[in-house]
């Protein structure tokens, strides 16, 4: 065992190019492999918080396919927590598995006393050579990395997590930030519903209820198109911020029906604001005779503009409101 611990530190160590996992280091080691009673195993956990990595359900419905044909082929690693009770680090989809198909027992390996520390970070390397991590994974493994306040410790942690995973630091603190969104987007921006680069405004300038209307609208919706948030979407969501949302106003701002009318009143704003540009160059155009105005005749000119103006749009107004 000792030539074991040994290997997982100098995995550790050499984190950035290591070529072998985990479950690698449990295979070389085959005569350490015991059986554990699942009821007696419990999931790693590190300053009272669940370790950070997602259980994919495909790929457990597969494992579960395997397991129940073949039964158990790679084991489990397992430390000794400060209370002597034993916890699962690596292999936590297949004691997942084991646990629905009705298993007593999984072979396993003991790493003994392992310090949380110690453990993260084998935790971390058993993770490295994964598929690509969902957001809240690495926004987790930053949560869980932190060890104080220190803006350093911080600094080198989203270093640290983004070779890993060879994403780019930006990346890592977006998905940081999702921690502060409410807890129902986080599977939809896991399953990319919602973007990671729209976090940060959604964070700004949502509220929570907000945010949680959001994520029921998403839930609700039958297809993935209309689960879907894009940037026009988010948009129409940013200039509604002020009302308070239900299901129901989303539906309808996501709707054709507003999308028109919101071109309707692009195009009377457009004309408008011709209007008032016709006016403006009436009066820039009169600057060199305005110049030589005594100031009670600039006054009486500009009286008589807006008077001008007014009438033009009371006639325009009777034509419109005219029932015959």
């Amino acid at each position: 065992m000792n030539e074991l611990l040994n290997k997982s530190k100098k995995m550790r160590e050499n984190n950035a190019t290591m070529s072998k996992s985990v479950d690698d280091i449990i295979n070389e080691h085959k005569n350490d492999v015991a059986e554990y009673k699942i009821a007696e195993l419990k999931e790693f956990k590190l300053k009272d918080k669940t370790q950070p990595f997602k259980i994919n359900d495909d790929k457990l419905a597969v494992l579960k396919d395997s397991m129940a044909k073949v039964g158990q082929i790679t084991p489990i690693a397992i430390r000794e927590n400060s209370k002597g009770k034993l916890e699962v680090f690596s292999g936590l989809t297949r004691l997942r598995a084991a646990k629905e198909l009705g298993f007593k027992t999984l072979k396993g390996v003991n790493f003994g006393k392992l310090s949380d520390k110690d453990t993260f970070e084998m935790l971390k390397s058993a993770n490295i050579q994964r598929d690509k991590p969902f957001p809240t994974e690495i926004a987790k493994l930053v949560e869980m990395s932190k060890t104080d306040n220190s803006d350093t410790e911080t600094e080198l942690t989203i270093n640290d997590i983004a070779k890993m995973f060879d994403v780019s630091r930006k990346h890592v603190y977006r998905c940081y930030n999702l921690l502060n969104l409410n807890s129902v987007l986080h599977d939809l921006v896991d399953r990319e519903y919602i973007s990671t680069a729209m976090i940060e405004k959604i964070q700004n300038n949502l509220g929570d209820d907000q945010q949680e209307v959001l994520g029921n609208y998403i839930i609700t919706r039958d297809n993935d198109k209309d689960k879907k948030i894009n940037g026009k979407r988010l948009n129409i969501l940013l200039d509604n911020s002020e009302e308070e949302y239900t299901i129901e106003k989303i539906e309808y701002w996501f709707s054709p029906e507003y999308k028109q009318e919101q071109e309707d009143e692009d195009e009377e704003e457009a004309e408008e604001s011709k209007k008032n540009g016709d006016f403006l160059k009436e009066l820039v155009a009169s600057v060199d005779e305005l110049a030589h105005y005594s100031t009670d005749e600039l006054k009486d000119y500009i009286y008589n503009l807006v008077l001008a103006d007014i009438d033009k749009k009371s006639e325009t107004d009777e034509e419109v409101t005219e029932p015959f």
